[in-house]
This record gives C-alpha cells, structure tokens and sequence, in this order.
C-alpha cells in the first residue's frame, strides 16, 4: 500500500504548525490513546512549518507524518479515516473540512466562526486549545458508532452546499451588486 497504512486512524491535513493547532492534536492523541486499547493511529498530512513537530511525532509510535499527499490521494485517505481533525486557531475559510465532509468523514473542528458556518451542525465542536475537548471528541467519535455514522452522512449532505460552480455565481452577483452600486454614485444610471 502507498502509505503503509495498517491501523483505523484519525487524519489531519494541513500545515502542520503550532498555529493549525497541530501540537495540541498530538497532546491530545497521546492521552487518548493512552485509555484505549485498540490499535489506533494518527495520520498528519501537509505542508512541514515546524520542524519540532517531527521530534514530537518521533516520540510517538502511533503518530504518521506522510508530508505532501496529492489531491488525487486525500478521498482514498478520507474515506479511510474514523474522523477528520482540524483543531486550528483561525481560519479564512477552511477548505479541509469541507473536502473531508464531502468524502463523508466525520468531523472535529474548532469552535471558530469559519467553522460554524461552513460547518454548521455536522461535526463534533472543540474550543482552541482545549486539549481536552479534543480527547472527549474523540472518545465520542470511537465509542457512538451510530454518531459517527450520522455524522458521515450529514457531512455528504453539508458538502454539497459548497460547489465552485455556487461560489462563481455568488462572486458574480456579488460583483454585479458593487458596479450597479458604483455606477449609480458615479451618476451613469
């Protein structure tokens, strides 16, 4: 297999940095796992800002850093995983969830506002920096099987929401709403 991948796993796909929330996923993983007995893993994909990261993994033999994945790689990986965690601090728009939801992977995100309202009702919420809501949301995901499974499928749903095709046309609208508004100050309608 490409990845070597033998474990159920949770993945995050990101930069991985202090700033993505990525130090407190791996706390967190590390006290979770430390009350479970299966065989569970934590899969981190993405750009490399912080080196220390990779001492940090290091320590860790259940943690997999898999650096750049290719699109065309990330549904097999999604599809894959238990949940999709992004614990990030801030965000402009957050396009990973939205990507993992539209694979019908459970999600745990920030309580950011980005994410309540691209995410809306569809994910397990977790405060920044709270290391343990992230070990809560992820005993909720690996112990209410038919939650997980709901989450699945209204994250399929969410997703759908946000075509480029609806983006390209809000942006038109958008765009057409400040020239009317631009020619009607200038006077030319």
């Amino acid at each position: 297999m490409k990845y070597s991948i033998e474990n159920e796993h949770f993945i995050y796909v990101g930069a991985v940095s202090k700033r993505k929330g990525v130090y407190d996923l791996i706390k967190a993983f590390s006290m979770f796992i430390e009350g479970y007995n299966r065989n569970l893993s934590l899969l981190l994909a993405g750009p490399l800002e912080d080196p220390n990261v990779l001492k940090l993994i290091n320590k860790f033999g259940n943690i997999k850093y898999l650096g750049h994945v290719p699109r065309g790689d990330l549904p097999m990986l999604f599809s894959a995983s238990i949940a999709f965690i992004y614990p990030s601090y801030h965000e402009g728009f957050g396009l990973p969830p939205l990507e993992a939801a539209a694979c019908g992977t459970p999600l745990i995100v920030s309580r950011i506002p980005v994410f309540q309202e691209t995410i809306g009702d569809v994910g397990i919420f977790v405060d920044p920096g709270n290391i343990g809501h992230l070990v809560n949301a992820m005993s909720t995901i690996i112990d209410d099987r038919d939650l997980r499974l709901n989450l699945a499928y209204r994250a399929l749903a969410r997703a759908k929401l946000f075509t480029w095709k609806r983006a390209v046309r809000s942006y038109i609208r958008l765009w057409w709403r400040i020239m009317e508004w631009i020619w009607r100050s200038s006077g030319l309608i």
